[in-house]
């Protein structure tokens, strides 16, 4: 599986950071997959990935992106309901 994820590191032209962290790697895109499909559910991806605290999971893969709590706002603006992300 290892030389197979680096063969498409190497297409993809990541081969600097990915090469050397190959299945590493799938947990970073699968935190940011859950995230972002879960609607920035910090607990649920933190229970779901395995990460021991909210904080860690925030701390290793950031905060919501600006354009989403935005949006965020603004559904929740629309419908009178508030979403706390704790």
């Amino acid at each position: 599986m290892r030389e197979d994820l680096n063969e498409v590191y190497r297409h993809l032209g990541k081969i600097d950071y990915f090469e050397g962290h190959t299945t590493h790697v799938l947990r970073h895109i699968g935190a940011h997959y859950w995230l972002a499909k879960k609607n920035y559910n910090y607990g649920l991806v933190a229970m779901i990935g395995g990460w021991n605290t909210i904080d860690e999971l925030r701390k290793s893969y950031g905060e919501i992106p600006p354009e989403k709590v935005l949006e965020m706002i603004e559904d929740d603006s629309n419908t009178g309901k508030i979403t706390l992300l704790h």
